[in-house]
C-alpha cells in the first residue's frame, strides 16, 4: 500500500467515484488523480453503499477493480495502492498499524492500544477505526473486542462477520 501523506485539498471537479459489486454488496470507491497523473488513482474513501454524493461517477482504474476482484475472490492478501486518509496523529497510528494486520488474522482493540503505547486508549482506538475511510484496504474488520466477539463495524457487523469469514476460508 502506498499511503500519501499529501494535505491536498480537492474541489468537487476532482472527485470521482464508481460502484463495483462484491460479495459483501455494493461497493463505491472514491479516487482522484494526483496532478499531472493520469494514470495512478489515489483513493480517497470506500462506502458500501452505491451512491456517493460530491463525486462524479467515473470507470475506476481496472487495476483497482482487479484488486478488489483478486481480494473477493481470496486470491489477494494485501492492495498495492496509493491512498489518502485524513485524521489525527493518533488515528493515522492506529490506522497504519490496522494496515500490518495481516490477511486472514484479527487483533484486538487491546492490542492496538498497546502496540501503540497507549493502553488505555481502548476505546479511543475504537473511534479511529470507525472513522477509517478505506474499509477493505486498511481492514478494520480485523479488529475484534478481547472477548472474542468481533465487535462493531461502521458498516455493520453483518458486513464485518463476512469479510472475516471470506478471509478465514479463503485461508485455509
Amino acid at each position: 500500500m502506498r499511503y500519501s501523506q499529501r494535505r491536498s485539498k480537492h474541489s468537487r471537479s476532482e472527485l470521482l467515484y464508481d460502484c463495483i459489486e462484491t460479495p459483501v454488496g455494493p461497493l463505491s470507491i472514491v479516487f482522484y488523480y494526483p496532478a499531472g497523473n493520469t494514470t495512478r488513482a489515489c483513493l480517497l474513501r470506500i462506502t458500501f453503499s452505491p451512491r456517493v454524493s460530491g463525486a462524479k461517477k467515473t470507470p475506476l482504474p481496472e487495476y483497482i477493480k482487479r484488486q478488489f476482484r483478486e481480494y473477493f475472490n481470496g486470491n489477494r492478501k494485501s492492495f498495492d495502492l496509493c491512498y489518502e486518509l485524513k485524521g489525527s496523529e493518533f488515528e493515522k497510528e492506529v490506522w497504519e498499524l490496522t494496515a500490518s494486520i495481516p490477511y486472514g488474522q484479527t487483533r484486538t482493540y487491546k492490542w492496538i492500544a498497546e502496540q501503540l503505547k497507549k493502553p488505555g486508549s481502548v476505546r479511543a482506538v475504537g473511534q479511529a477505526l470507525k472513522r477509517n475511510a478505506l474499509p477493505i484496504v486498511v481492514p478494520c474488520h480485523r479488529v475484534i473486542m478481547s472477548d472474542g466477539d468481533i465487535g462493531g463495524y461502521s458498516s455493520g457487523t453483518e458486513i464485518k462477520r463476512r469479510l472475516l469469514d471470506l478471509e478465514y476460508y479463503s485461508n485455509r
